[in-house]
């Protein structure tokens, strides 16, 4: 496991990237705030995922304590990339009100169920 984290800038939150590895997955877990200043170090990650060669890479949103749109951007670029690497990307759910973003941007039908699995042809 591997920790990387960064205090805000007006130090009122702080925001920490867990990044697991068990096999041909990674699990990559914002904790705290992703936001316009945090999403840079969750997309490092995520990238770094898809570049390592992952067969799975999860992004865990279990213990993201708000998001906003930047977060759902990430998402969705993640998804893209791994659709083109034929990379399964799992999106974990997080709190009511990380899910409550993507129903507000008219994503939540992506999160069907628990999850949004993309693997190559599905």
């Amino acid at each position: 496991m591997t920790l990387r984290s960064s205090a805000q800038a007006d130090n009122s939150s702080f925001f920490t990237v867990v990044v697991a590895d068990h096999g041909t997955t990674r699990t990559i877990t914002p904790m705290g705030e992703l936001d316009v200043s945090s999403v840079p170090e969750a997309r490092a990650a995520l990238d770094a995922a898809m570049a390592d060669g992952y067969e799975i890479v999860v992004l865990d949103l279990g213990q993201t304590t708000f998001m906003d749109t930047t977060g759902v951007h990430l998402v969705l670029d993640v998804s893209t990339q791994a659709k083109v690497r034929s990379t399964r990307f799992v999106v974990l759910p997080g709190p009511p009100a990380v899910q409550r973003v993507f129903e507000l941007c008219g994503f939540s039908g992506m999160l069907a169920g628990p999850v949004l699995a993309h693997q190559d042809g599905a």
